[in-house]
């Protein structure tokens, strides 16, 4: 549970005792650019579920650049 407090940067006011549920904003770093993640969570006694999407699924780059990113050879 701490991980996910970090993640979700929960503020220190909030016990550990409380409960996870509920939805949760966030962000990753991939590439030096911050995403923007909406997770759904739902915490039965030690057990979380939940499902975890991306908000900013549309980027703006060529397809050259995204094969040299993901280490293919773009030149093909």
């Amino acid at each position: 549970m701490n991980l996910l407090k970090r993640l979700f940067r929960m503020t220190d006011h909030q016990s550990d005792n409380e409960s996870l549920t509920g939805q949760w904003h966030g962000h990753y770093l991939q590439h030096g650019c911050q995403h923007r993640i909406i997770a759904t969570f739902t915490q039965d006694g030690n057990r979380i579920s939940g499902l975890m999407n991306d908000v900013d699924t549309v980027t703006e780059q060529s397809l050259y650049d995204a094969d040299a990113e993901a280490g293919l050879n773009p030149a093909r």
